[in-house]
């Protein structure tokens, strides 16, 4: 048995690389927010390592699986990837919020990093979002 192309031509999304460029930036994100407690010395507080380790790794996994999927897509597949990018924001507003839930708001350095680590989140969960969306549109001009 020998394996046969495809019987039509199939057209890779021309924005897939800058919108993988997004999931993976946003990976490394997510590695500094695993790995954050340790790094800024507040790995006892339980409310902060946990936050880190579970949100982190979810946007570790999230975002490579994402990027890896949108690597190789066609146009047609495209908006069932920004799905992701709203998560982000998701998750982007539950890091902001819990030095407030878990109370460790007053660890200045643990506080300063969820808010800023809170909002270039949100930032790439927008411009993911606002990628998927801006492939979408142009995939139903081509048709």
């Amino acid at each position: 048995m020998t394996l046969q192309p495809p019987p039509h031509h199939v057209e890779l999304e021309e924005n897939r690389l800058h919108y993988s460029g997004w999931n993976v930036l946003e990976a490394f994100v997510g590695a500094w927010l695993f790995l954050s407690p340790w790094i800024l010395g507040h790995h006892d507080r339980s409310g902060f390592v946990w936050t880190s380790m579970i949100l982190g790794a979810v946007v570790i996994v999230g975002s490579l699986a994402s990027a890896a999927a949108s690597s190789a897509t066609t146009t047609v597949l495209v908006d069932r990837h920004h799905w992701w990018g709203w998560a982000t924001i998701g998750i982007a507003a539950f890091v902001l919020v819990s030095p407030f839930l878990f109370g460790f708001w007053h660890a200045t350095s643990a506080l300063l990093n969820c808010i800023v680590t809170g909002v270039v989140l949100a930032v790439i969960g927008l411009a993911i979002t606002g990628t998927a969306r801006r492939n979408i549109e142009d995939s139903s001009e081509r048709f």
